[in-house]
């Protein structure tokens, strides 16, 4: 097939370069994930496409076609590639010669257009002549629709622009004005679905086109107008005002009457007035019933269309099947009449005979056949037997040869030595003998002593200090370590020990362990290359801690803990310089290179890299410390500094700053809070009070959003391992399971995917936790409060969604970010993480029928909660529900990837990396375990010892975590002394300086305390000021406390900017009643760089006086009892235009994300493109407030059309007259597709903020409702 017929096709499909290429990618790396373009029903167009994109990218066409055609279709499978090749080509090569008579048709210069035209003697050539003559028609001849049609078929085919169209019209119409190019088009097109419609019967379709042609006409300014009235109308649901310049009935009356008569005609028309009214607006009503019916309609009719093409379908497919049953059954007949003339042929008897012949034939040809098996193997064992005593054999045969070689090599040099040498190996024998007697006499004087000896030269020898520093590192109690050495000396040695040490020089010797674990941290920083430095922080008992710890290629080592009073990024930056300075004192001379670099120097340009949990401070740490090594680097640190380059300085001071995987699961539980949140405010009106809610002791609680995390941790604290003491029933619930296991776990938020995997647990449980706490039926509110929330349908659709997540996503993730393998290698993951996000929120359903699979390696596990998931007895309803939640989730999830892992997907790390940053990373990890690991130990040593201090502690820690003993006892006797002793004098210092930094923290925090409540006491009186100046500022006009009060307020003034300062008082009134319900945008005089109009600014006011005089009339909540609303699907399908808005704002988020980690991670700023704009389409970011109150930001589409002039920029807003004036911003003519005119707009500074871009296609699709 040549490539213009294959240029024909692709173009028939819609299929671009693009999408080529992106088919090729997904069978050369069989991402089966990915969307294939091709995707819908399989035609033989398709199929030769998809042969030719195979054999570009020289795949094999047996393997990767059928994977083409799965993709394309699911439903096709177990497909041969050569037949449907041969089939395709088959089908191809006969329907050549009609293309090729159809592409003549079209090329050929006859001037005929249609029957219809060359009746009326309309060709080509009139057609495209401008200077022809008008056609001189008869009276009874008309321009029909058949005529029209023909000239919309051949306007396609030449591919003009309308306004030939329009020069047709006016030469078939003289002397009538043809209407405008949009009208037209809408007309033709409709000419050509009545067609269609009109085809299906053969008189129908005549008559339809000898029908006359109705042109249509253009509408005049008053109808546009009037239509322009209509549709305000129709939307107020009000009629419109009476023109003021026509005096009404009532008032004639009233100047030409004054009478009994008089009055009961006003008060006749006023009730026909009121009835009017009335009517309208039942009119309106049934009007907005009739576009829902008729919207119903059209979706009936689409099905009904859709059905029609499908029972189409079938009939082929019933025709086929009539041929081929056809054709089996000929076949058959065939057969039959074959078999009957065997059967005739041949007689019964004889051929019964013949079969019985040849089975007992075929019976002994099996025993012979059985037999000669078993001789065989009888054979075979022989063989078998014979060849294991031949290896035997061999065997004996090689150690007698051995024998014989050692026995020949060693008599041998025995022979050659002398008598004198056998002498002296004589004498060094009898040496030896003397030695061991002398020893074994010492050791008999020990044993009838029975002591031994723990103390020498005024301290405890080496190993009692050994074994005291592992005891205490197993948490044994320090006045406990001198009793159990006793009792181990004493019952397994039989020995008595001398002395040992008291529980405070135990406590002493804590701080020689954490000095030695952080000795061995600090010779490994010093020796190794491209360390990675760990770090994070925590509040414990109102104390706030650091920690750090290094990576290194082999091994991860704890280095410090700190305690602090502030943390913020100067305090972290500090305590990290304190660390490498306390490291840098440890080492010892011997540890130091010969260049004689200052150590903690040394040890800070030795780190490389840093792990983090993206805390507020991180960033900041991280510039810190680049900061640190720019300034220190000189010709002291660092050998040949003066011939550095520029590029090369910067690298050294450059770190390489990486975010915890675990800690993106961790905010993954945080993102889908907000997301279930959001969901369940928009469908608040739907649903009503969630579960726990309904109840009447609750009604006051503020109760937890949302319900299914709520029901998440209930149910965690009624049964899981951490049962909330008196409530929970964990060891009854357990009995009530008999043989199944509780898959509940201990709820803890701040632990990595704990959140998911209590989520699918719950959904597994659910029916069984129901049913106990029926049986129980107790009055306790815990119970109550988790019978409720599963009774809610919509409360069980979160937890069961979060569960499906859980399976699909956090845990395969989180298996991934515990493999010790490369970081780096984490982008691909991403990578494919974030397309899975989209494609879901756009679909969900992979994950609802459990197709999904985000990582291949790594599939979602398939166990008893997963069948809960999947195969268990659901209602419609909440399969919709699930399907709605998660498309919020995993928008939701994209906010999260963007900001957390922007360096993967599309900031530095994304794409390839060199080898050398390969290679500088290696020491990395996929997760911060380590500051956790110190963290989970300082929590459980602050509740066992909950007075000790923190050098102690941190001893116990890092002397544990580092395995110091194992490198203690590898060291020589020497070395292993030298370094104890260092410890010994070392550790006094240490608890010294831990008494004074103490003291020191005692002190600030003091100062802090005092420090908050002159804050406190300043921020107080700054209120009561604000709040004076408030009421000082409204004495003016008064309080104002409806909006009759506010229309007034209005009326009193005349300027705008009157106007403005009025309202602005009255809003600023309103803010020093701190009402809670009132957002706090309704008090905002500007939003977006723009300053609020006077309507915005009064219906704000109007919002705000409401919420302010419902504060004042709510009835008591004791009082009122919460709706009781059901489900069903009819309100489900309501939500959908919420849902997407709420996707949009979602997907909206995490674009602002990516737009602002790209401006940052951008080495140079996006240039405003000044002029070059005119003439593009842009989008145009603005924040609206929706008709329920909330702010929401909202793209829009426009044409910028030219620079403004002197005139229009009048009507630009004021900052953006003082942007042109003071800095120069050009002012453009922006046409916005929602609005009826131009207006006037500065672009820059919306530009630079990233609220103003050039239109770009979205990967995410969501259908846009109307707001």
């Amino acid at each position: 097939m040549d490539s213009r017929h294959l240029r024909k096709l692709a173009k028939e499909l819609g299929i671009t370069a693009d999408d080529r290429a992106e088919i090729q990618r997904i069978l050369r790396e069989d991402d089966l994930t990915a969307p294939f373009p091709m995707r819908g029903p399989v035609s033989y167009a398709k199929v030769l496409l998809l042969i030719d994109i195979i054999q570009e990218c020289s795949l094999r066409e047996k393997t990767a076609l059928p994977i083409a055609l799965s993709c394309t279709d699911p439903s096709i499978t177990n497909v041969a590639a050569s037949s449907i090749k041969k089939s395709c080509l088959r089908r191809f090569s006969a329907g050549k010669d009609l293309h090729e008579r159809v592409d003549h048709l079209y090329s050929s210069n006859d001037d005929t257009i249609g029957p219809f035209s060359h009746k009326l003697g309309i060709g080509k050539q009139w057609l495209g002549d401008a200077h022809q003559q008008d056609l001189h028609l008869d009276k009874d001849t008309n321009i029909c629709n058949g005529l029209i049609l023909e000239l919309y078929q051949y306007l396609k085919q030449i591919g003009n622009h309308w306004t030939i169209a329009q020069q047709w019209i006016s030469r078939l119409y003289p002397g009538c004005t043809p209407p405008p190019t949009q009208t037209l088009s809408t007309d033709w097109k409709r000419l050509q679905s009545l067609r269609n419609k009109h085809s299906a019967i053969k008189a129908s379709k005549d008559a339809f086109l000898a029908a006359e042609y109705k042109l249509p006409q253009p509408k005049t300014e008053e109808d546009v107008d009037d239509t322009q009235v209509e549709t305000e109308t129709s939307e107020k649901k009000t009629l419109p005002p009476n023109n003021p310049d026509k005096p009404s009935t009532s008032d004639i009356f009233h100047q030409e009457y004054d009478s009994p008569i008089k009055q009961k005609l006003v008060q006749h028309i006023r009730d026909q007035d009121e009835t009017i009214l009335k009517q309208a607006e039942e009119i309106s009503d049934l009007t907005h019933l009739l576009n829902q019916d008729q919207e119903k309609l059209m979706a009936l009719k689409m099905d009904y269309d859709n059905i029609l093409n499908k029972n189409n379908e079938v009939v082929k497919d019933r025709n086929v099947l009539s041929y081929t049953l056809k054709l089996m059954e000929t076949k058959e007949n065939s057969l039959r009449a074959h078999m009957t003339k065997i059967i005739s042929d041949y007689n019964p008897a004889k051929v019964k005979k013949q079969l019985h012949y040849r089975e007992q034939k075929a019976k002994e040809l099996a025993n012979s056949v059985e037999i000669y098996k078993q001789e065989l193997q009888e054979e075979r064992n022989k063989v078998q037997e014979l060849r294991e005593t031949v290896q035997k054999e061999k065997h004996k045969k090689r150690n007698e040869q051995k024998r014989v070689y050692y026995y020949k090599h060693k008599v041998n040099p025995l022979e050659k030595m002398s008598n004198d040498d056998i002498k002296a190996l004589l004498k060094e024998r009898n040496a030896l003998r003397f030695e061991v007697d002398h020893l074994q006499a010492q050791l008999d004087e020990c044993m009838e002593d029975q002591c031994v000896q723990t103390f020498e030269n005024g301290r405890y020898v080496d190993a009692v200090r050994l074994v005291c520093y592992d005891f205490i590192s197993r948490n044994v109690g320090t006045q406990h370590v001198a009793p159990l050495i006793r009792s181990v000396v004493e019952n397994m040695m039989g020995m008595k020990v001398d002395r040992l040490p008291k529980a405070t020089v135990v406590k002493l010797m804590a701080i020689e362990a954490d000095i030695l674990a952080r000795k061995q941290a600090a010779r490994e920083l010093l020796e190794a290359e491209n360390v990675t430095l760990h770090t994070d922080a925590t509040t414990k008992k109102d104390r706030h801690y650091y920690s750090f710890q290094i990576s290194t290629n082999t091994a991860t080592y704890s280095v410090g803990m700190q305690e602090t009073v502030g943390s913020d990024t100067a305090t972290q930056i500090e305590a990290t310089k304190e660390l490498l300075k306390d490291l840098a004192d440890l080492v010892s001379p011997e540890d130091i290179d010969k260049d004689s670099r200052p150590t903690e120097y040394q040890l800070l340009f030795n780190i490389r890299n840093t792990m983090t949990d993206r805390g507020p401070t991180s960033k900041g740490w991280v510039e810190g410390l680049e900061t640190w090594r720019k300034e220190v680097l000189n010709e002291n640190v660092m050998p040949h500094f003066k011939d550095l380059s520029k590029e090369s300085i910067d690298k050294l001071s450059t770190i390489n700053d990486f975010y915890c995987g675990k800690h993106f699961i961790l905010g993954l539980a945080d993102r889908a809070k907000v997301g279930l949140t959001l969901w369940e405010e928009d469908i608040a009106d739907y649903t009503g009070p969630l579960g726990m809610e309904k109840l009447p002791e609750f009604i006051k609680w503020n109760c937890q959003k949302p319900s299914g995390l709520r029901l998440v941790r209930t149910a965690s604290e009624l049964v899981g391992p951490g049962a909330k003491e008196p409530h929970g029933i964990p060891t009854l619930y357990n009995d009530f399971l008999e043989n199944s296991k509780n898959y509940m776990p201990q709820f803890q938020h701040n632990r990595f995917n704990i959140v998911f995997k209590a989520s699918s647990a719950l959904y597994h449980h659910r029916h069984t936790l129901k049913q106990l706490l029926q049986k129980i039926g107790s009055e306790n509110r815990l119970h109550k409060a988790v019978l409720a929330d599963l009774d809610s349908i919509v409360t069980i659709s979160e937890v069961r969604a979060m569960g499906l997540l859980e399976k699909h996503m956090t845990t395969p993730l989180s298996t991934i970010t515990s493999q010790k393998e490369h970081i780096l290698d984490m982008r691909h993951y991403y990578d494919k993480l974030q397309n899975f996000l989209k494609a879901m929120v756009a679909d969900p359903t992979p994950i609802m029928d459990g197709t999904a699979v985000l990582f291949m390696d790594y599939p979602p596990k398939k166990d008893e909660i997963w069948t809960s998931l999947y195969q268990e007895n659901r209602t419609p309803e909440e399969d919709a529900l699930v399907e709605q939640l998660l498309s919020i989730l995993c928008a939701s999830f994209l906010v999260a990837l963007e900001r957390q892992l922007f360096d993967f997907v599309g900031g530095r790390w994304h794409g390839e990396v060199s080898a050398g940053t390969y290679e500088e990373t290696r020491s990395v990890p996929r997760n911060n375990d380590i500051s956790e690991r110190d963290f989970s130990g300082l929590d459980r040593l602050l509740r066992v010892k909950n007075t000790a201090k923190l050098d102690f502690i941190r001893g116990l820690m890092i002397f544990t975590h580092n395995k110091t003993a194992e490198a203690l006892h590898k060291m020589d006797e020497t070395r292993l002394n030298l370094e104890l002793t260092s410890a010994v004098k070392l550790a006094r210092k240490s608890l010294a300086k831990s008494k004074e930094n103490r003291a020191y923290l005692k002190r600030l925090r003091l100062e802090g305390l005092e420090e908050k409540r002159r804050k406190k006491e300043a921020l107080e009186l700054n209120r009561v000021k604000i709040a004076q100046n408030a009421v000082d500022k409204i004495s003016v006009d008064g309080q104002q406390k409806n909006a009759d009060g506010v229309q007034a307020l209005m009326n009193k003034y005349a300027s705008t900017k009157d106007k403005k300062d009025a309202l602005k008082r009255q809003l600023n009134f309103y803010k020093t009643l701190k009402i809670q319900t009132i957002p706090h945008n309704k008090f905002y005089f500007s939003s977006g760089g723009k300053e609020h109009t006077v309507e915005t600014l009064m219906n704000n006011l109007i919002f705000v006086i409401g919420m302010w005089n419902m504060a004042l009339n709510a009835p008591s909540s004791s009082t009122s009892n919460p709706t009781d609303q059901t489900i069903n699907m009819q309100k489900i399908a309501e939500t959908r235009t919420r849902i997407n808005h709420l996707k949009r704002k979602l997907l909206d988020e995490a674009e602002d994300v990516r737009v602002k980690k790209a401006k940052k991670s951008s080495a140079k700023n996006v240039v405003f493109p000044g002029l070059e704009l005119i003439g593009k389409t842009i989008k145009h970011r603005y924040e609206i407030t929706t008709k329920t109150g909330r702010t929401m930001r909202k793209w829009y589409k426009g044409e910028v059309l030219r620079q403004a002039n002197t005139n229009e920029m009048d009507d630009a807003s004021e900052d953006d007259k003082k942007l042109h004036d003071e800095q120069g911003h050009i002012i453009f003519m922006i046409h916005y597709e929602d609005h009826a005119h131009p207006e006037a707009i500065a672009l820059q500074a919306d530009w630079e903020s990233g609220d103003v871009k050039l239109e770009i296609t979205n990967s995410v699709t969501v259908s846009e409702d109307s707001e």
